[in-house]
């Protein structure tokens, strides 16, 4: 059985002024738990954030990767 995870760190809730502390880390922290732990493949681990590093986490974007899982 294939596992797949949809990692989504989001730094901005609703407001510009409400700011998440670390929800990069958090996610990163996760991947490699899943990689280390709970043996995932690195391939099968999707990531989504509002920064430039990760594709675009929007409401679109979060559904359709669930979809294609």
């Amino acid at each position: 059985m294939v596992y797949k995870a949809l990692l989504v760190g989001v730094n901005y809730y609703m407001q510009k002024d409400d700011v998440l502390l670390s929800p990069l880390n958090n996610i990163e922290l996760m991947r490699d738990f899943l990689i280390s732990y709970a043996h995932f493949k690195e391939k099968d681990i999707i990531f989504l954030s509002d920064t430039s590093f990760y594709k675009n986490a929007t409401f679109f974007s979060i559904t359709s990767e669930l979809k294609g899982m």
